[in-house]
């Protein structure tokens, strides 16, 4: 018989890993209201039932999209808890490949991060699907991708992928921030991105024209085309702490006023010289911003080479356009 103290601890623990199991089902079960698209995270089998006996009707890749039917039973595989769902499969416009229906464990599917509605209507709904994915074998490496998914009247998929890059190590970051703007009648994505892996970072802003989604192509096709009408790269730099003399800082190569706040009736703290060299912060708490119906941006800079290091810098406001 226990004693009441060890009781009360044993009935603590119970209750935690009480809470704990309904957290993470709640959790698994959220996923699936409000929205019936979803993504594969990883090669996934499509069964004809709901449990790993059933036959397998075919292998999905990674990033497939699906659409949800039904929601089954809970279940954890690989130590992950989610549902069996029914759906099916929707494939890219002119893809020879046919639509199936089967059932595959929620816990290697994803949800959209949103759905765009600057790029959405009756007729075509725009997704933006992130997936960070890690390859098993090598376990701290992987592939970030960033992508706008267009579904026409819930059965063509046309995939526009923006952004795609490979890291490799435990110590890389990535932030990567996307804003959808309706410019001149034409769908615009500004996209502001670091990398930053073992004293070497890059940044990149840059806005893609994807008007013409049926027939868009990765920012790198685009770029290599040199198609300018397409993609316009606003500022692109590249900082290397083990081999200094292969930093790559764009220079302002105009004068930049420095703003308190992205205003221009705000405070002005200063200017960026036309020959001054910068750097810019464009991390989580210091997103670009915008002014309605006008192309360009406000982006948080500072100067260069001043001896002042990175986190400890003051960062204003400058317009970009």
């Amino acid at each position: 018989m226990c004693s009441p103290a060890l009781e009360g601890k044993m009935k603590k623990h119970l209750f935690v890993c009480i809470l704990f199991l309904i957290s993470v089902n709640v959790f698994a079960n959220a996923k699936y209201e409000d929205n019936n698209y979803f993504f594969t995270s990883d090669r996934l089998k499509i069964r004809e039932g709901s449990d790993l006996s059933s036959k397998v009707i075919t292998v999905l890749d990674r990033g497939s999209c699906v659409f949800l039917l039904e929601k089954g039973a809970d279940a954890t595989i690989d130590e992950r808890q989610d549902n069996w769902i029914k759906v099916r499969t929707i494939h890219k416009k002119n893809s020879r490949s046919k639509s199936v229906e089967g059932w595959v464990f929620g816990g290697y599917v994803v949800s959209p991060e949103k759905i765009v509605p600057e790029f959405s209507d009756e007729k075509v709904k725009c997704l933006l699907v992130r997936q960070n994915y890690i390859e098993p074998e090598k376990g701290t490496s992987g592939e970030y991708t960033h992508q706008y998914v267009f579904i026409e009247d819930n059965n063509f998929l046309v995939e526009s992928i923006m952004y795609k890059t490979s890291f490799s190590g435990p110590n890389n970051e990535i932030y990567c921030y996307s804003y959808e703007r309706i410019e001149d009648g034409k769908k615009i994505v500004y996209l502001a991105y670091t990398y930053e892996d073992d004293g070497i970072a890059a940044v990149n802003i840059f806005s893609v024209d994807i008007s013409d989604y049926g027939n868009a192509k990765t920012v790198y096709e685009y770029a290599s085309a040199n198609n300018d009408r397409k993609v316009r790269k606003y500022i692109s730099y590249g900082l290397d702490d083990f081999n200094p003399s292969r930093n790559q800082r764009s220079p302002a190569g105009k004068e930049y006023v420095l703003y308190k706040a992205p205003d221009k009736n705000s405070e002005v703290l200063g200017t960026l010289k036309k020959d001054d060299v910068f750097i810019l912060d464009v991390r989580a708490d210091n997103k670009l911003k915008f002014e309605a119906d006008k192309p360009g941006f406000w982006v948080k800079a500072a100067t260069a080479y001043d001896g002042i290091p990175f986190e400890k810098k003051e960062f204003h406001w400058i317009w970009v356009e």
